[in-house]
C-alpha cells in the first residue's frame, strides 16, 4: 500500500464502528475520485492479501470496516508491513536512507538498498540527490564513492539536531505517532522510548508544578526530549564514560527537572548531568524556555471562577459554584498543551444544541479573561471543550436531572478499573452500576439493565449499550468524549421525565408560563420543602475558613472605595503580625493591574493574593467588609475581600470553595454589610456556611 491507502486504512481501525465518506475523502486529500478509488482498491487488495478479504465493505459512497471481530488482527498486520508492501514515496525513502546511514558504520551500498526498498539503483541514485540537499541544512557530510558505496559524515552535536529535526517534520503532532511509516522509522532508529510516553511524564511534571505552556511549544520540547533521551541511551551503551552521574551537588533549574524526572519515569536513570545538559542547549537553542508560564493554585482557580461568574451573569445561574465544573476546567487548563492534539471530533448535533450554541455566543466575549492569564490564545477545540463541561454542569443542576449509570471495565486488571472508576468519580456525577472485565461485559454483548453507556479500556466488540474507549489514565480527550456523550444521554432522559414524574410536570408549566406571582410563589414553598427535607443541624461541622480566620483580623470599613485602595488597607493587620511584607501586597496589586478583576470569584467577593515567594512567612488570612463597596475599573462592585498568604503546600481547596459560597445569597452579603463588629460577622459566616 501507499501512504495514502494506508492513512485511510488506519483511520477505519481507529474508529471501527464509523464510516468514511467517498467524496469528502477525495475533498480532504484535494484528489479525482479516480485517484480515491485507485486508492481503495490498494487497501481492498491488502486486506485480500492478508486474509481479510471480506473485513471491508465499499460502495459508490462509502467506506468501513464489515467484520469488526477481526480488527486487532488486522492493526497487527498493518504495523507489521515491510517495504515490500508498503510503497514508500521519495520523501519517505530519503528519511529512511538518512536513518540507516546514521546507524551504519561504513559505507552502504546503493544496490543494497534498492533490493531493501524494492526500487531500481536508477532510483535510489535519485533519492541520494534529495538526501545530499537535506543534510546541508544541517552542514553534514554526504559522501558517495562509487566503488565503496555512500556514507554521513557529521559530529554528535550535529546527528542530534538532524534527527531532531526529522522526527519534528515527521510527527507534527501526537496523532501522527500511530502511523505506519513514523512507527517503522522510529523502530528502524532503534529508539525504545515513545513519544506518548514522553509527552504523558512531561504532563504529569507540569501539572505537578503547575506550568503550562503553549501547545506548540510543549510539542517541540517534547519532540526534542524523545529524540535526545533515545540517542543518549544509544550512545551510552557505546561509549560508558559519557555520562556525569552525580547530580546531589548539582542544582537543575525547571527544564533540566523535567528532562530529568521524564528520563527516570521512563527508566532511563543513568542520564547524569551531562546528558541533561545536551537536552536543554537543544531547547535553549529554540528560545522555548522564555513563553513557560507558571501557574499559582490559587490564581488559576480565581480567574476560573471569574471567568464562570461573567457567564453566570448572563445566564442567571450560579455554575461557578459547581465545584465539580471548576476543578474540572483547572485539570484542562493544566493539560491544556494536549488539548489540539487530541484524536477526536465532536459531535455536529451536539455542537448545534441550543445550550450549546447560547452557551457559545456568551462564553466568546469571556474567554478573553483566561486569555489573558495564561498569556494563550485558546484554539477553537479548547473552547468547545469548556462550552461543553458548561452544558454539562447546566444539566447536572438541574433538579430533575437523575445521575447517568455506567459500567466501567478493563482487560483483566480490576486494580486498572478501581483506579479508573476513582477517577471517573473525580470528573463526573455518574452512578457507578459495577466494574468488570472486558470478558464478562463482551460475553454480556453489553447488554445490561438500568445502564447507559460503558466506559473501557479497548475496544468492546458487538455492545448493545454504547462504548467509550479510554486510557486507563484518563486524557482531556477521554474526559471530552465522556462529557459530549453523557450530554446526549442525559438530555434524552430530562425529555422522559415529565412523563415519569407528572408532579414534575406540573411544576415545569407553571416555570413555563410567565407567570411572576405564581413563580414567586413556587419558589418561596419549594425552598421552605427543600430546607425542610435537610438536616440543618451542623453544629458540628468544620469549615476550613472559619478555622483560618481569627475575628480580630477582619475589619469593617465605611465609605466606598477604589480597589487599589483597598488592597493597601486590607492587608494592614496582616503585615504588622508578621504574615507577609509589603512586597506580596505589591504583587496582589500587580496582579489586578495585568488581568483585571480576576479576583472576584463570586458576586460581591473577592479574594486577593500573590505568589509564596514573594515575601510570605505564614499561612493567613483576613476580612475586609466594605459596607459602602470595592469598585474596580471593568465596573464590577464587591463588599467582601478576602487577603490570603500561604507559605507551605497545605491544600486550601475547602476553604476557597466556601469563600466562593458566601456569594451565593446576595441577602447574605447585604446582611454582613450591615454588622457592627467583627465578632457578629464571623457568626454571620458560620450560619451561612452552616446553611446546606
Amino acid at each position: 500500500m501507499k501512504k495514502r491507502s494506508t492513512e485511510i486504512l488506519q483511520r477505519l481501525l481507529q474508529n471501527p464502528t464509523g464510516e468514511l465518506n467517498l467524496l469528502k475523502l477525495a475533498d480532504e486529500y484535494h484528489i479525482s475520485e479516480k485517484t480515491l478509488r485507485n486508492d481503495v482498491q490498494d487497501l481492498l487488495n491488502f486486506t485480500r492479501e492478508t486474509g481479510f478479504k471480506s473485513t471491508l465493505f465499499c460502495d459508490s459512497q462509502k467506506l468501513k470496516l464489515n467484520k469488526r471481530q477481526n480488527i486487532r488482527k488486522l492493526i497487527d498486520n498493518v504495523y507489521a508491513m515491510d517495504p515490500y508492501q508498503y510503497k514508500m514515496s521519495p520523501e519517505e525513502r530519503k528519511i529512511y536512507i538518512i536513518i540507516v546511514l546514521l546507524y551504519h558504520k561504513g559505507y552502504y551500498s546503493m544496490q543494497q538498498l534498492a533490493d531493501e526498498l524494492y526500487v531500481t539503483r536508477n532510483t535510489i541514485v535519485n533519492d541520494c540527490r534529495l538526501v545530499d540537499e537535506y543534510l546541508k541544512a544541517y552542514e553534514i557530510n554526504f559522501v558517495a564513492k562509487s566503488k565503496h558505496g555512500i556514507k554521513i559524515e557529521a559530529i554528535e552535536e550535529k546527528t542530534q539536531k538532524l534527527l531532531v529535526g526529522i522526527f519534528r517534520n515527521l510527527i507534527p503532532n501526537i496523532k501522527l505517532e500511530k502511523t505506519f511509516f513514523v512507527r517503522f522509522i522510529i523502530k528502524k532508529a532503534g529508539f525504545i522510548y515513545s513519544l506518548r510516553d514522553t509527552i504523558f511524564h512531561m504532563n504529569s511534571f507540569t501539572r505537578e508544578n503547575n506550568l503550562i505552556f503553549p501547545k506548540d511549544i510543549f510539542f517541540e520540547i517534547a519532540i526534542i526530549i524523545f529524540v535526545l533521551l533515545n540517542r543518549l541511551q544509544q550512545i551510552e551503551r557505546e561509549e560508558q564514560d559519557f555520562k556525569e552521574l552525580n547530580l546531589s551537588s548539582r542544582k537543575l533549574d525547571m527544564i533540566g527537572n523535567m528532562v530529568n524526572e521524564v528520563a527516570a519515569e521512563l527508566g532511563y536513570v543513568s542520564l547524569g548531568v551531562n546528558g541533561i545538559l545536551t537536552v536543554e542547549k537543544q531547547i535553549l537553542e529554540r528560545r522555548l524556555l522564555p513563553q513557560i508560564k507558571n501557574l499559582n493554585d490559587f490564581g488559576l482557580y480565581s480567574v476560573i471562577c471569574h471567568f464562570l461568574m461573567e457567564i453566570s451573569k448572563e445566564i442567571d445561574v450560579d455554575i461557578q459554584l459547581d465545584n465539580l465544573l471548576v476543578e474540572s476546567l483547572i485539570s484542562h487548563v493544566k493539560g491544556m498543551n494536549l488539548w489540539n492534539d487530541a484524536d477526536y471530533d465532536w459531535d455536529i448535533e451536539y455542537k448545534n444544541n441550543s445550550d450549546f450554541l447560547r452557551i457559545q455566543e456568551i462564553a466568546e466575549g469571556k474567554f478573553y479573561i483566561l486569555e489573558k492569564y495564561l498569556y494563550s490564545p485558546l484554539t477553537s477545540k479548547m473552547k468547545d471543550s469548556i462550552i461543553i463541561h458548561i452544558c454539562a454542569a447546566l444539566l447536572r443542576g438541574r433538579k430533575n436531572s437523575p445521575p447517568l449509570s455506567v459500567i466501567i471495565s478493563c482487560p483483566g486488571s480490576m486494580a486498572t478499573s478501581k483506579y479508573l472508576e476513582a477517577q471517573i468519580k473525580n470528573y463526573f456525577n455518574f452512578d457507578i452500576v459495577d466494574t468488570m472485565t472486558t470478558q464478562q461485559v463482551e460475553e454480556a454483548k453489553g447488554c445490561f439493565k438500568n445502564t447507559d453507556f460503558i466506559i473501557s479500556t479497548v475496544l468492546i466488540q458487538d455492545s448493545v449499550l454504547p462504548v467509550i474507549v479510554v486510557s486507563p489514565l484518563l486524557t482531556v480527550e477521554d474526559i471530552n468524549k465522556i462529557q459530549n456523550l453523557a450530554f446526549q444521554r442525559n438530555k434524552t432522559k430530562l425529555s422522559n421525565t415529565r412523563v415519569r414524574f407528572p408532579v414534575l410536570s406540573k411544576i415545569y408549566a407553571i416555570y413555563e408560563s410567565d407567570n411572576s406571582q405564581k413563580i414567586d410563589f413556587m419558589n418561596r414553598e419549594l425552598e421552605r420543602i427543600l430546607e425542610a427535607s435537610f438536616d440543618m443541624d451542623n453544629a458540628g461541622t468544620d469549615f476550613a475558613l472559619l478555622n483560618m480566620l481569627k475575628s480580630k483580623y477582619i475589619k469593617i470599613v465605611n465609605g466606598e472605595l477604589h480597589w487599589r485602595q483597598a488592597m493597601k488597607i486590607a492587608p494592614e493587620d496582616m503585615i504588622r503580625d508578621g504574615f507577609f511584607d509589603e512586597r506580596y501586597v505589591q504583587e496582589a496589586i500587580g496582579n489586578i493591574e495585568e488581568y483585571g478583576s480576576y479576583i472576584i470569584v463570586n458576586q460581591g467577593v473577592a479574594l486577593a493574593h500573590a505568589s509564596k515567594e514573594s515575601g510570605v512567612y505564614e499561612d493567613g488570612i483576613s476580612l475586609m467588609v466594605s459596607r459602602d463597596g470595592i469598585t474596580f475599573d471593568e465596573g464590577d462592585t464587591i463588599y467582601l475581600l478576602f487577603f490570603f498568604s500561604q507559605k507551605g503546600e497545605t491544600d486550601y481547596l475547602e476553604l476557597f470553595k466556601q469563600i466562593i459560597k458566601l456569594g451565593k445569597n446576595q441577602d447574605d452579603i447585604d446582611r454582613i454589610r450591615t454588622l457592627p463588629d467583627s465578632r457578629s460577622v464571623y457568626q454571620a459566616l458560620y450560619e451561612i456556611l452552616s446553611k446546606d
